[in-house]
């Protein structure tokens, strides 16, 4: 080979090399002092008291504050940040930024905690995201899965309840089997405990509901409704009233609709118009025309003014047929 070739292909390798190690003496001349520690096999990171004190196995965890990640044993990424989170953690893919976040979880995966004390009592409950004081923070250990809880103890009670959506103070704080609720706005669906499937969004809508199945939107919407199933209540305080399978809906009653069409409803809830049958060229005329329509018209009386010695007569047609009198 020739000698020039083999220098210009091991040239760029050395300045990367040459490169590289300026770029490490740079930083080790600003690096701080005393420099980072904490680092430790298979990329696991620590700061704090027994922080990550029992990892064996795992990889990829970050554990700052006292007993961070203290317990966990081969979880792998997870991220704890805060006096206690994480604790008794063994499982996989759990982040928390505040202290005693999601403190009892064991095996629950895939959870996000921020905020004091947030998803502190869950345990096996996966795929949650708790941001607040509190949220999910449960009185009795959460084993649910699919619940979003922000704001300041929102679904502070929650233990099997699933697929829940709680967004702003104390929103479904009482719920604690109850599913597929979706409530926006402080204080929504405050009482309910048990009820399912309810959406409520405004502040204080359906806040004294226990029931299933209720719709309310609007400031106060739905305060009306307390055992019963199945209402609506539309517009700001709107309260319905504790009847099941009813509906209420604002600035309906009592506004001019003048020139619109009737609005009907069928049996299923399905709001329409109806347009009016067609009833053909004789629509609209009085009923003596109706004769005009039938197969057997019958003796047809012409009349004329009544004149001195004229009276009504018999068409000559038809008194030669014999159908007149």
């Amino acid at each position: 080979m020739n000698p020039s070739v083999h220098l210009k292909q091991t040239t760029p390798v050395l300045l990367i090399a040459l490169l590289l190690a300026c770029v490490f003496m740079s930083w080790s001349a600003q690096a701080v002092s005393p420099p980072p520690d904490g680092c430790y096999p298979n990329n696991n990171t620590a700061e704090g008291t027994a922080a990550l004190f029992s990892l064996t196995t795992g990889a990829d965890n970050t554990a700052i504050g006292l007993g961070a990640l203290g317990l966990n044993l081969v979880g792998n990424d997870n991220t704890a940040v805060g006096t206690g989170a994480l604790l008794n953690n063994t499982t996989s893919g759990n982040t928390v930024i505040g202290s005693f976040g999601l403190f009892n979880n064991t095996d629950g995966p895939r959870n996000t905690a921020t905020g004091f004390a947030a998803l502190f009592n869950n345990t096996t409950g996966s795929d949650n995201t708790a941001v607040g004081y509190e949220a999910l923070a449960s009185g009795s250990g959460v084993d649910n899965a699919g619940d979003t809880a922000i704001g300041s103890t929102a679904m502070l009670k929650n233990t099997t309840g699933s697929n829940d959506t709680a967004v702003g103070f104390q929103v479904l704080k009482n719920n604690t089997t109850g599913s597929s609720n979706t409530a926006v706005g402080s204080q929504t669906l405050l009482a309910n405990i048990e009820g399912f499937s309810n959406t409520a969004i405004g502040a204080n809508a359906l806040q004294n509901s226990t029931s299933s199945n209720n719709v309310a939107l609007g400031l106060n919407a739905g305060s009306g409704v307390s055992t019963a199933g199945n209402v609506i209540c539309i517009g700001a305080n709107i309260a319905g009233a504790n009847v099941s399978n009813s509906c209420y809906i604002k600035n309906i009653s009592g506004a001019d609709a003048t020139g619109g069409e009737a609005v009907f409803i069928t049996g299923d809830g399905k709001l329409g118009t109806v347009k009016p049958p067609f009833l053909g060229p004789f629509q609209g005329r009085n009923k003596t025309d109706e004769r005009c329509k039938r197969s057997d018209p019958g003796p047809q009386t012409s009349y004329v003014p009544l004149q001195k010695g004229i009276r009504s007569h018999t068409h000559p047609a038809i008194r030669a047929s014999g159908g007149g009198g």
